[in-house]
C-alpha cells in the first residue's frame, strides 16, 4: 500500500481507485463486473459502506465511497475485492471482518 496516500478521515467521502495488476481488461466480461457490483451491494446492505458515484473501466474502476460510523473504513472494502473476485461465480458474497 502506498503511505503517499491515506484515509484520513474514515467515515467521510474518500475517492478511490483500484486497477487490475498488468492493466488485464478484466471488467470487459459482465461477470466480473457484477461480482464487484454483488459485492458492493451486500456491503451496504450489512456493512455500512456507502457508494457515491462509480465508474468501472475494462481494467481499471474509480469511486466515492464513505462508511456509516461505526463501520469499517471504504479501503476495507477495496481489500476484499482480489478476495471475491477469485471465488467462483455464483457464490455468496464474502462476509470476512476486518483483522
Amino acid at each position: 500500500m502506498s503511505v503517499k496516500y491515506k484515509i484520513r478521515d474514515q467515515h467521510g467521502l474518500n475517492y478511490l481507485t483500484c486497477s487490475i495488476v498488468g492493466w488485464v481488461d478484466l471488467f470487459s466480461r459482465q461477470i466480473y463486473r457484477d461480482m464487484v457490483l454483488d459485492s458492493w451491494r451486500y456491503c451496504q446492505e450489512h456493512k455500512g459502506f456507502q457508494v457515491h458515484a462509480y465508474t468501472i473501466m475494462s481494467n481499471h474502476l474509480h469511486l466515492i465511497a464513505s462508511c456509516r460510523a461505526p463501520h469499517l473504513a471504504p479501503a476495507f472494502f477495496l481489500h476484499r475485492l482480489p478476495l471475491q473476485a477469485s471465488k467462483k461465480p455464483n457464490q455468496p458474497p464474502m462476509t470476512g471482518t476486518q483483522n
